[in-house]
């Protein structure tokens, strides 16, 4: 009769610490699969800032040299690189100038319908760089990357005083949100195998220990 109640109370007790374990095991993967999709868009987004940098030179040097096709040619070249979908350049009211995708040039975008542009952060002219987990004008999920072209000295005879025409353009990067999301996916399969790993060794250690300690002193 004893030895019933002991494995009765065994069992309950075994139950609750595997339910309290097993619980604290999946916030803190929800909480680490948060936390690394928000790393990945930032790294996305800082590639995209020296991405940006280096065409607004590449920008700066056409312009100046009235090189349009050299940096088609770039655009092109950046939208063929792994892991990215699409790369376009936008005048301040939304027109697509420069697309590695020529479907898309000429095309409007709505910058204050966008959920990337400059809506969530005031005027065009204001604008700050951004990026976030989007569906494209394909239908096609991507971590879009956008930053402002800012308007800088070389660049005063074509488009005017920086007072009045701060941005030259807005520099849109679609990176593949497939790769990522695996990326993730693989990453959080790997901490929850080792979350169920320990979890058992930690289940087997606490019965061993309360069969010889507790239950059966």
């Amino acid at each position: 009769m004893w030895n019933r109640i002991d494995n009765s109370l065994s069992r309950k007790l075994m139950f609750a610490l595997a339910g309290v374990l097993a619980l604290a095991s999946l916030l803190f993967l929800a909480l680490f699969v948060g936390l690394y999709r928000t790393q990945l868009e930032q790294e996305r987004g800082e590639a995209s800032t020296q991405l940006n940098r280096l065409l607004q030179v590449s920008l700066e040097n056409a312009m100046l040299k009235h090189d349009l096709d050299g940096l088609r040619e770039i655009v092109r070249r950046l939208g063929e690189q792994s892991g990215i979908s699409n790369v376009m350049i936008l005048n301040p009211a939304g027109e697509v100038r420069f697309a590695s995708q020529p479907h898309l040039l000429g095309r409007r975008f709505d910058l204050h319908a966008d959920g990337t542009c400059t809506a969530c952060h005031g005027e065009v002219q204001g604008a700050l760089h951004d990026t976030r987990f989007m569906t494209n004008e394909l239908g096609v999920e991507v971590l879009r990357s956008v930053n402002p072209v800012r308007n800088k000295p070389p660049c005063l005879e074509c488009h005017g005083a920086i007072a009045e025409n701060p941005i030259n353009g807005i520099l849109f990067v679609d990176y593949n949100a497939g790769g990522i999301r695996r990326q993730a996916a693989f990453s959080a399969l790997a901490l929850a195998g080792s979350g169920a790993l320990v979890l058992l060794i930690t289940l087997g250690g606490a019965g061993l220990l309360l069969q010889r300690a507790v239950l059966r002193p």
